[in-house]
């Protein structure tokens, strides 16, 4: 997939920028999709490529850009920022922090273009109103340095040297196999699939189930003893 570069979006900064100049450069770049208020694999995610960035050869910023794409079209700049920069304090020395970008909606609420941008990815999430949260799935996609999708890596659990010959191929514009676990944000509706009356009654069952077979058992053991 080539992603359309002529889209638009807003940078953590608040500064209307086209998708083209983000990954403008000689670098493969990594994409993610993310928002702060995710309640955890966002974070999972990221603080393992962070965990594995300290730990690699290459450095963001040097070898390779990162993206994020925030999946919250209303998230605002200022809650991007701190979000940023949690994780830019984890960053190995030599790391540059202006190669990690993350790219809001143009527009407060208008999430066309970062559907777009997934769609083209091959990257599938779902609006959960009742929760106001996202299922979504965590992958690194790379891309190569003219922005076509090269590879993704599933999961939250990235090997350094696995990382890096990733890199090394996205930036050889050598496509590769897909990698990793698929891992899911799933979300339980309590209120709708209420099982706690049936684990009850389970639990009931077992417990009286139970106690006719200790009967039993203590029944046998005395019909032995005597005989």
């Amino acid at each position: 997939a080539q992603l359309p570069v002529d889209l638009r979006f807003r940078d953590h900064n608040g500064k209307s920028v086209a998708l083209g100049d983000v990954l403008a450069g000689e670098v493969p770049t990594i994409v993610t999709f993310n928002y702060s208020s995710c309640p955890q694999l966002c974070s999972l995610q990221l603080n393992a490529l962070t965990a594995t960035l300290a730990k690699a050869q290459w450095r963001v910023g040097k070898q390779f850009k990162i993206v994020t794409f925030v999946l919250d079209p209303h998230e605002a700049p200022e809650r991007t920022q701190k979000t940023r920069a949690h994780y830019l304090e984890r960053l190995p020395e030599g790391s540059i922090a202006d190669g990690w970008t993350f790219l809001l909606a143009d527009k407060p609420g208008e999430e066309a273009a970062i559907r777009r941008i997934a769609d083209g990815l091959g990257f599938q999430y779902k609006y959960i109103q009742e929760r106001a949260e996202y299922a979504h799935p965590a992958a690194l996609m790379f891309l190569t340095p003219t922005g076509k999708l090269n590879q993704y890596a599933y999961g939250v659990d990235y090997a350094p040297t696995d990382f890096n010959f990733w890199i090394a191929k996205a930036g050889l514009a050598e496509p590769q196999t897909a990698t990793g676990f698929l891992l899911r944000c799933f979300h339980w509706d309590s209120a709708a699939k209420d099982k706690s009356g049936v684990a009850r009654s389970a639990m009931r069952y077992g417990a009286a189930g139970f106690v006719v077979l200790l009967l039993a058992a203590l029944g046998i053991w005395t019909v032995l003893r005597r005989t």
